[in-house]
């Protein structure tokens, strides 16, 4: 058994480091190449008929675990499995729709990778296009707290110290019960008016930063897919917003602009042309997200409605 034990050992070291010699061979690609193999699969599926099992087993064969894409420095690492799973489900159910669903989200990938290869925007003026919106008159009366209202913190705060002597001391016996109930009140008014104000304040910041930190890495279709289960479960103005990032997948995906998840509504408007037939209905849409999920207008089954009439205008299938 002693002697035996070095080569049980060394068995044992071979078979773990097999998988990872495995992974090892697999080199990283290019995007471009990484794109090609996307084209050629698009193809091959597309060709794909019920009758011929060989043919879908060929294809599901030629299938990479996982892509690794090297670009930016970087390896990106983008897994086959759900290629494999939808063409095996195909295989043994065939169905039209679900096999134009399998082409339509490798389209998709193939335009996020052709996206990417493009080089990006000129940026060099945003900085003198954003001192110019500020210098608008809309945001001249943004400021800092003003020294009346540092007057009024400090008169809320003196309040409230006046009333917990008051309330909490027998100093003061000829203070009635009535003026002393009243100037409780009066003060959680004021507090409740004052944290209204600042929670109000505080949700519309929060829900600003919330969607300009999206990144819509998603396909356009998974968009569209959430904003009619928003619909569904009542959520007007959760579907509106939805639908307004479904057209912006889709014009990427159309090769309008790359990603960028640093833009603002505003500025993906600029990057179309003033003769492009899709301005009229981004702008549209751009529009009533900002009126519904930054100025809080009511949102409504109409203005859903109003959304997927203007992602048709854009060309979008399916809305």
């Amino acid at each position: 058994m002693r002697g035996r034990l070095p080569s049980i050992v060394a068995a044992l070291w071979l078979v773990a480091a097999l998988p990872v010699a495995g992974a090892a061979q697999q080199a990283p690609i290019t995007v471009d190449a990484y794109r090609d193999d996307l084209a050629r699969i698009i193809a091959d599926v597309s060709r794909l008929e019920a009758s011929r099992a060989d043919e879908v087993n060929r294809v599901i064969t030629s299938l990479p675990r996982v892509w690794r894409v090297e670009a930016g420095g970087r390896t990106w690492e983008i897994a086959a499995t759900w290629l494999r799973r939808d063409l095996a489900a195909w295989r043994s159910k065939p169905d039209a729709s679900a096999l134009a669903r399998t082409v339509a989200h490798l389209r998709s990938l193939h335009a996020d990778a052709a996206a990417y290869a493009r080089p990006p925007a000129d940026r060099s003026d945003t900085r003198a296009t954003l001192d110019a919106i500020l210098s608008a008159r809309e945001f001249q009366s943004v400021r800092g707290p003003s020294w009346f209202d540092r007057l009024r913190q400090q008169a809320l705060a003196w309040l409230i110290a006046l009333l917990d002597r008051t309330v909490g001391s027998s100093v003061l016996p000829t203070i009635s019960n009535i003026l002393v109930y009243a100037l409780i009140v009066l003060a959680a008014v004021l507090v409740g008016l004052l944290l209204t104000r600042a929670l109000r304040r505080s949700a519309s910041a929060d829900a600003i930063a919330l969607d300009l930190d999206v990144v819509p890495l998603r396909p356009w279709h998974e968009w569209l897919a959430q904003a009619r289960a928003a619909a569904d479960a009542g959520d007007w103005r959760q579907a509106v917003r939805l639908s307004y990032w479904c057209g912006v997948t889709y014009l990427e995906a159309q090769g309008a602009w790359r990603a960028d998840s640093s833009r603002t509504p505003r500025e993906y408007l600029d990057l179309l042309p003033a003769s492009s037939p899709q301005i009229l209905p981004l702008q549209s849409l751009t529009r009533l997200l900002e009126r519904i999920w930054y100025g809080g207008e009511p949102a409504s089954r109409e203005r859903y409605e109003d959304a997927l009439s203007k992602l048709r205008d854009l060309g979008c299938p399916s809305a």
